[in-house]
């Protein structure tokens, strides 16, 4: 470098291209471009913000060569190709087991659609609850996760009814398992969708539930298919957040035939599966045939009947079924003193038959509501929530 400074300065002479370009190989450096080769070093030294540059130039002297410290033009690094699979490799796959069979698919893009006040939010928190307990929806066995629920309400509206959930149920829910967020969120809305995507990775979560579309969406028009399929994009983020198992729930508004749902045909395009409440809350079903609004991208349609959205006697309401529920409800009531019984003290509600009584008391132990002792006659049972061993 003291050679240099000694030298006559030429002209500077600013290079279009790399400087290095100038040069053969074994052509030692003109001085005409040492000053430019040296401003070179120090702007790839920043641009880079790497070291090395610097080091180059503070051991560059007159008379080297680009190869003599190293600064051989790299190679041109080609792109990766597009990766394909085999029929052999995707079956060797593991395929994600469903979070509830039948109703909740795990890593997948799903939307529960109703009319307004038939108790679609009623049905994702019941989803929510089994998955976060482990506990079955109706006979589905449920895979137990965290879960997200996100309302555009706030988390101050769904205490009541979650602790309706609980009595319905004999249940307490793992508190570690079904969080609300206490605060909204756009999916328009990249610092959103961000703090969304930052929370599925910081718990683990299973499941996301976005309640409501319409409000959480960000969409001005739901008629416009770029809007909705920017939305839907950001939701798609926050379902890959979970490496492939994290399932994200939408829930959306029928059109006013109540036969639909509201919005673009990219909703429907987007999503894996779309489940329909139909009906009213006194009585409704949830289908995802596709002869009835529905959609499933793979699996076997469902279609069940008899759901209603019952009062409970602490306040707030809780998805029920008829039949089985009768009985449910019966059992509960009986065992919340936290004692041991007969089935004898169950009685027969609805006129259930001892037959009926005695399945539907089995079906409760084998879903892990209630614990039994003893055999034949001398049988007991105990809500399995209020025993502590």
């Amino acid at each position: 470098m003291t050679a240099l400074r000694e030298r006559p300065k030429p002209p500077a002479v600013r290079l279009s291209l790399d400087p290095r370009e100038q040069f053969a190989k074994s052509q030692p450096l003109d001085e005409l471009y040492q000053n430019d080769l040296m401003r070179w070093f120090r702007e790839r030294a920043e641009a880079e913000r790497d070291e090395r540059w610097d080091d180059e130039l503070e051991d560059w002297v007159d008379g080297d060569t680009l190869e003599d410290f190293g600064l051989d033009e790299p190679a041109t690094e080609s792109k990766p190709m597009l990766r394909f699979v085999t029929l052999d490799e995707l079956a060797e796959r593991p395929r994600p087991k469903a979070l509830i069979d039948g109703y909740v698919q795990a890593g997948r893009m799903m939307m529960l659609v109703g009319e307004p006040g038939v108790g679609k939010s009623f049905v994702a928190l019941s989803w929510s609850a089994s998955i976060a307990c482990g506990l079955p929806f109706f006979g589905h066995h449920a895979r137990q996760g965290t879960v997200l629920y996100v309302g555009a309400e706030g988390a101050d509206a769904f205490g009541e009814r979650m602790a309706a959930w609980e009595r319905a149920n004999g249940q307490s829910i793992p508190r570690d398992r079904l969080l609300f967020a206490d605060e909204s969120m756009s999916l328009t809305d990249a610092d959103s969708v961000e703090r969304t995507v930052a929370a599925v990775k910081h718990y683990g979560a299973s499941l996301v539930v976005l309640d409501t579309w319409s409000q959480l969406s960000g969409v001005d028009d739901e008629n416009n298919a770029a809007m909705v399929a920017r939305a839907l994009r950001a939701a798609q983020a926050i379902r890959e957040a979970g490496d492939g198992d994290t399932a994200v729930l939408l829930v959306h508004h029928t059109t006013k035939s109540g036969n639909s749902y509201r919005g673009s045909t990219a909703l429907l395009g987007n999503v894996d599966s779309m489940m329909m409440v139909t009906g009213s809350s006194a009585n409704f079903s949830l289908s995802n045939r596709a002869t009835e609004g529905g959609k499933l991208k793979d699996g076997t349609p469902i279609r069940e009947t008899g759901f209603a959205i019952e009062p409970s006697k602490g306040g707030s309401a809780h998805v029920a079924r008829s039949g089985a529920d009768l009985v449910r409800n019966a059992v509960l009531e009986v065992l919340e003193d936290g004692e041991w019984h007969p089935r004898s003290d169950f009685g027969n509600p609805g006129g259930s038959s001892d037959s009926t009584m005695k399945r539907r008391v089995r079906e409760l132990v084998e879903q892990g509501v209630l614990i039994q002792q003893g055999e034949g006659p001398a049988k007991v049972y105990a809500l399995a929530a209020k025993q502590v061993f």
